[in-house]
């Protein structure tokens, strides 16, 4: 059965005026982020090195992102061409820092996420059911957040609205509008209790 939980004004004033929601302008801005890599052609990505990514260059929708090796790393993407990204796989460090993923524009992906993976997004997101995601999983988003994928080990953060489809959803979630759900939710803390999910500065 559909189950949603409606935020009251009087609710929000009381608790979410004092738990800010807005990943900050920065955190979206290229000059921010140093030494700065072009993405390789292979998309496999190297340890200890932070990458841009223009997607207006990326002659195929369909790839597979590797970055089992950047733990603790950014990928900066400036993805104001695209909104739509089909992907066989973007795949995180198995164990330890996850890799950042930092998304300019809305953006749809609809491929498999694993690892350990954080990403922020200065839109809307929504990512696809192509498979359950594993891993740690960090996704914080200034706009609407839409999840037709199942997540094994979440953490969802919207300053607007989260939509999560028929899925099992395992971990938690903050969010400033509406929390709704056709699937079943089990609570897990696994991923802000691991090194390196930290939140952007001026959040909780």
């Amino acid at each position: 059965s559909s189950f949603m939980v409606k935020v009251q004004a009087f609710f929000r004033f009381i608790f979410f005026e004092k738990l800010p929601l807005t990943v900050a302008k920065n955190v979206f801005q290229k000059e921010n982020y140093q030494n700065l890599q072009d993405i390789p052609n292979d998309y496999v990505l190297k340890s200890l090195k932070n990458y841009f990514w223009d997607l207006s260059e990326t002659y195929s929708d369909w790839f597979a992102l590797n970055a089992r090796n950047a733990g603790g790393m950014v990928i900066f993407i400036d993805n104001s061409s695209k909104a739509g990204i089909i992907s066989n796989g973007i795949s995180g460090p198995s164990t330890g820092l996850p890799v950042t993923i930092i998304f300019t524009n809305p953006v749809v992906i609809n491929g498999k996420i694993s690892g350990n993976v954080r990403m922020f997004f200065a839109s809307d997101f929504t990512l696809g059911n192509f498979g359950d995601s594993d891993g740690l999983i960090m996704f914080m988003s200034n706009g609407e957040m839409k999840i037709k994928a199942a997540i094994k080990n979440g953490f969802l953060s919207s300053d607007k609205n989260i939509i999560i489809a028929n899925q099992a959803f395992y971990g938690q979630a903050q969010v400033k509008g509406n929390f709704e759900t056709k699937g079943t939710i089990h609570y897990s803390d696994a991923v802000l209790k691991a090194p390196g999910f930290t939140v952007p500065k001026g959040m909780n």
